[in-house]
């Protein structure tokens, strides 16, 4: 029985991606090729669709139209693909009197649109801006592979063909295209319920303006006795489906007999019971990648107004109460590292705080319990679809913050300060942030409209989270806002022009802090106009050594070893902060 391209699906892809020139000619020679090159396409597109639905969650499309509004963005896509094929082979055609038919062309473009079908990955936060960069690149060298095995054009003779095809592919979508791209669009915005806006600046103009629905106004039933009570929330469960659906999918493939890998003949090995608990510790795993992945979601739903507007049923507590809560002199708003999954703290950080609270006077308010890697400030434990294994993980790290286990928590922490540091996501999830201190300082008597100053401490990825929530805050409040980072993992380019002044405390041993200067861009001394070193050049950033102190632990700012002159880390970071809150 002859083989089908669709038998060799697979292969054909992964020759693609490895920019394999005999594919090319396979796709060609084999039964259903043009599907194969077709499905390939439609794939792609969906791909690019969920890689690029932030412009959806923007523009406040609802769930259903959400999906539909995803497909038909993927058939688009395919009819775009239509206009650059036609496109390439007439440049074949009419400047390098090749005698190609349409279909080859089709065939073989359609199949180097294989990296593409990766372009998902375009909707990770802050590393997908530079992995479209890659995909883009990539997908021009499968397309010039494909154009050099089908025409016998040297590399540069494929160069220029694709050149010379974009121009009369950009020609053709001005002039005959145009009507139909018109309707594209027009089906796109109705499949939406919106016209759509697609434009990055007015983007940008529609996030800084606010969220309507939840900008900035504190709930009328911030109610002590209902602090421990869930929040409730009208949110379908249709996302719960999709990553129960794809964690089955997962699991089929990978423990399949069928698959001939490793760990599928080596689980074969297993009695039933050994299976079963497999299956139950990679269902786990699997379920808590998606929720990692997903991170970025919480905030654009929230935006999108998937779920009605929470109520901050939690708002912190202080840490010692203040005479008169509406006449403190400073309200400092704590914001903890990565390793935070609930509203309550190590004792090593409970500690600090209640030290914090005896070394500065009784009328600093001084606010704890906010959750910043959450744009509504639930806690991972709480009303969430993996709740019951983020609560497990979370005992795990209350019992040893050492267990790799209880590292889970940090890896998902860290994607939401990628969130924060994404310039897509960024102001969604730092607005929401802002709106959750906001709600909080006015329950806890902060007057508006006073201009009191306002202090947030941010430790290791709360300086992030601190940074990006400073100018939303600040619009809203117009008080002065001081950020005191204490081993803070910031990316410079939220919140540096608007901040009073940043107080960056380091230690010489901190590993962790050093990432900063090295993965943001933004803080590279090369990119003098960034925001950062303009504040840097402004005087609002100023540098505090710690001396020989790591991030975290007794050997961190928060702990017990000493320095030579025999006070402890904690005992200096305390001097430290507790002047600069009190301006001594």
């Amino acid at each position: 029985m002859t083989e089908s391209a669709f038998d060799q699906f697979w292969h054909l892809i992964s020759g693609a991606l490895t920019l394999n020139p005999e594919v090319y000619n396979q796709i060609n020679n084999l039964p259903q090729g043009i599907q194969v090159a077709l499905t390939i396409v439609l794939i792609a597109g969906l791909s690019q669709a969920i890689g690029q639905s932030v412009v959806l969650f923007i523009n406040k499309v609802k769930k259903l139209r959400f999906f539909l509004s995803l497909g038909i963005s993927a058939i688009i896509f395919v009819f775009s693909f239509g206009f650059w094929a036609i496109s390439l082979w007439l440049t074949l055609q009419l400047f390098f009197n090749t005698n190609l038919d349409l279909l080859t062309v089709i065939r073989s473009l359609g199949l180097s649109y294989a990296p593409q079908m990766l372009d998902v990955l375009i909707g990770l936060p802050y590393f997908g801006i530079p992995i479209s960069i890659l995909l883009t690149i990539w997908s021009l060298l499968a397309e010039i592979t494909g154009i050099q095995e089908i025409t016998q054009l040297n590399i540069w003779g494929a160069f220029a063909c694709n050149i010379l095809g974009w121009i009369v592919y950009q020609v053709s979508q001005r002039t005959i295209g145009r009507p139909i791209a018109t309707f594209g669009q027009s089906l796109l915005n109705l499949a939406a319920g919106t016209e759509l806006i697609t434009d990055r600046e007015e983007l940008e103009e529609i996030v800084m303006a606010g969220n309507e629905s939840t900008s900035f106004q504190i709930s009328t039933d911030l109610l002590p006795q209902e602090t421990n009570k869930p929040q409730k929330q009208k949110i379908k469960s249709i996302f719960k489906y999709i990553i129960i659906a794809f964690i089955i999918f997962s699991l089929v493939i990978l423990l399949s007999p069928a698959s001939g890998n490793l760990f599928s003949i080596w689980y074969t090995t297993f009695d039933k019971t050994v299976q079963l608990t497999i299956n139950l510790i990679i269902i786990g795993l699997i379920a808590l990648f998606c929720s990692i992945i997903f991170t970025p979601l919480e905030s654009l739903t929230w935006w999108a107004g998937w779920y009605e507007a929470p109520t901050l049923r939690y708002s912190g507590s202080l840490v010692a109460e203040v005479p008169d809560r509406q006449d403190a002199s400073v309200y400092v708003l704590y914001l903890d590292g990565i390793n935070q999954g609930t509203y309550e703290y190590l004792p090593i950080v409970e500690n600090f705080l209640d030290s914090l609270a005896d070394a500065t006077p009784l009328d600093v308010a001084i606010i704890k319990g906010i959750m910043p890697y959450s744009a509504t400030n639930r806690p991972l434990t709480g009303d969430r679809p993996l709740a019951f294994l983020w609560n497990i993980i979370d005992s795990i790290a209350d019992k040893n913050p050492d267990n790799p286990i209880a590292g889970i928590i940090n890896l998902r922490n860290v994607a939401a300060v990628a969130v924060a540091a994404d310039p897509r996501y960024g102001p969604i999830q730092n607005q929401g942030l802002a709106q959750v201190l906001f709600d909080s300082l006015l329950y806890f008597g902060y007057p508006l409209g006073s201009k009191k100053p306002i202090a947030l401490i941010g430790y290791s990825g709360g300086g992030q989270m601190s940074m990006g929530a400073v100018s939303f805050l600040k619009q809203a409040t117009g008080a002065p806002i001081e950020v005191i980072s204490l081993a803070g993992v910031i990316s410079g380019n939220t919140g540096a022009m608007e901040v009073e002044r940043l107080y960056h405390l380091v230690g010489e041993k901190d590993s962790v802090e050093k990432l900063g200067p090295i993965m943001f861009p933004g803080r590279w001394s090369l990119l003098f106009l960034s925001n950062w070193n303009r504040a840097k050049r402004r005087g609002k950033i100023s540098f505090v050594s710690l001396g020989p102190v790591a991030h975290n632990g007794e050997a961190g700012p928060m702990g017990s070893e000493r320095l030579p002159d025999g006070k402890t880390y904690l005992q200096q970071t305390l001097d430290i902060i507790s002047g600069i809150l009190t301006k001594n």
